[in-house]
C-alpha cells in the first residue's frame, strides 16, 4: 500500500488528523507496512499528505493508544506488529464470510454467525452469483477492507489457487470453507468428499447395479472433482464403469429443462444413480414416474419425506466444519505465524426407505 496525498479528503468534515490515522492503520496492517516495520517520519509524511506536523502526531498518538505502533529512540515510530505476533487485524471486530448465493448451506451459516458471536466477532456476509469471477473478487475485496479475516467459499476462483496465494501474501487472514488447494499452505475446513463418493459408488455396486447413471453439476470445482474420483474408484475396483453421465447445467435453465434432460436419461431404464449435489426434483420425477425399484446414491440427505425407492446418502457434518472454521479463523488473527491447519470431515451415510432413515 503506497502513501499519497489522495488518501486525505480535504472536504470531508472528518478532521483531517482522523482521516490520517484511518489510512495509517491500512498502511500498518498491508504486507508493505510490516515490511517496512517503521512508520515514515514526522516530516516526511507531512510532505506526503501535506498536513501540518500537529496533524500528524495526533494521528500517530492515536495509533500509539491503540497499542499498533510505539515510538523508540533512535528506532523511530515502530509498528509493533512487525516486532511481535501481534496482529493490527485484531483491532477489526468483524469477521468477513464470502459464500456464493443460494448455497445449500444455510444451516451452516447460521452456525458460524453463532460462533463468532462466542469468540467476540461480529459477522459480515459477503454474497456474490456463482460462476462471477467479478462479483466474488469485488466481495473478497470488500471483505478484506473490513473485516479481521476471510471464511471463503471459493466458486469461480475454486480451481485458481493464486487468490489464496495472494491473501497469504498480503497477510489476509483466511479459511477456506470445503475447498482444498493441495498445492498451496493454507487453512482449511473440509469434507472427505473422496471418501464419501466411494462408499456410495461402493454402495450401488452392492446393491447389483449394473447400468448406473452419473449425475453431477459444477464438476470443474475441485471438491465436486474429489465426489467423483472417489465413485469412479469404487467403479474401477469392480471392474465397471458409469452407463450414462448427465452434466446438470447451472445457470438460467429453468428446473423444467433440467427435469427433460433427466427424463432422457432415464429413459435408457438405469438401475442405478449416483448425483454429487443436493437435487429435490430428480426425487420428484422418480416418484412421479414410477422409478421404484431404483437405487440412489446421493452426496447430500435426500428430501425428508416418504421415498418409494432406496436412497443412500452422505451428510456432511457442517456444524463441525462451521464451528472449527471460526476458531481456525479466530486463531490465525490473534497468532499470524501459526502454521496452517487442514481439517478433514468424514460424513456421516443415511439410508432412506419406505420405513423412514436409518443412520449407518
Amino acid at each position: 500500500m503506497k502513501l499519497c496525498r489522495q488518501q486525505l479528503n480535504i472536504q470531508s468534515r472528518i478532521p483531517l488528523y482522523l482521516q490520517l490515522s484511518a489510512v495509517l492503520r491500512e498502511y500498518i496492517a498491508d504486507v508493505e507496512g510490516l515490511a517496512a516495520g517503521v512508520l515514515p517520519g514526522e516530516i516526511e509524511l507531512c510532505s506526503i499528505f501535506q498536513v501540518s506536523r500537529s496533524t500528524v502526531a495526533k494521528a500517530v498518538a492515536i495509533l500509539a493508544q491503540e497499542n499498533l505502533v510505539k515510538r523508540i529512540k533512535r528506532q523511530g515510530t515502530v509498528i509493533l506488529a512487525a516486532q511481535t505476533h501481534y496482529n493490527p487485524l485484531c483491532a477489526k471486530k468483524s469477521l468477513g464470510l464470502v459464500f456464493p448465493v443460494s448455497s445449500n448451506w444455510n444451516f451452516a451459516l447460521e452456525a458460524i454467525h453463532r460462533e463468532s458471536c462466542i469468540h467476540g466477532y461480529n459477522l459480515e456476509s459477503y454474497s456474490y452469483t456463482w460462476d462471477s469471477l467479478e462479483e466474488e473478487t469485488a466481495a473478497i475485496e470488500a471483505a478484506r477492507g473490513r473485516c479481521a479475516g476471510i471464511i471463503l467459499y471459493p466458486n469461480a476462483h475454486g480451481n485458481d489457487p493464486s487468490l489464496v496465494r495472494k491473501l497469504n501474501e498480503d497477510g489476509i487472514p483466511l479459511v477456506l470453507f470445503d475447498v482444498d488447494f493441495t498445492e498451496v499452505d493454507c487453512n482449511a475446513v473440509l469434507s472427505d468428499g473422496e471418501s464419501a463418493g466411494y462408499r456410495l459408488g461402493d454402495y450401488l455396486l452392492e446393491q447389483g447395479c449394473g447400468k448406473i447413471l452419473c449425475c453431477s453439476c459444477y464438476s470443474h470445482l475441485r471438491s465436486v472433482r474429489k465426489k467423483l474420483d472417489g465413485f469412479h474408484a469404487a467403479l474401477r475396483r469392480a471392474g465397471k464403469q458409469a452407463f450414462e453421465y448427465l452434466e446438470v447445467p447451472e445457470g438460467d435453465l429453468s428446473e423444467r429443462t433440467k427435469v427433460k434432460l433427466l427424463q432422457e436419461k432415464l429413459s435408457h431404464s438405469p438401475d442405478g444413480i449416483f448425483c454429487t449435489f443436493k437435487w429435490d426434483e430428480m426425487f420428484d420425477e422418480l416418484t412421479a414416474s414410477g422409478y421404484w425399484n431404483v437405487k440412489v446414491a446421493n452426496c447430500d440427505i435426500a428430501p425428508l419425506r416418504k421415498l418409494n425407492f432406496d436412497v443412500f446418502s452422505a451428510e456432511t457434518s457442517k456444524l463441525e466444519l462451521a464451528t472449527v472454521a471460526v476458531r481456525l479463523l479466530c486463531e490465525r488473527i490473534q497468532k499470524k505465524f501459526r502454521p496452517f491447519e487442514k481439517r478433514l470431515f468424514s460424513c456421516r451415510f443415511l439410508l432412506q426407505n419406505k420405513g423412514g432413515i436409518i443412520k449407518l
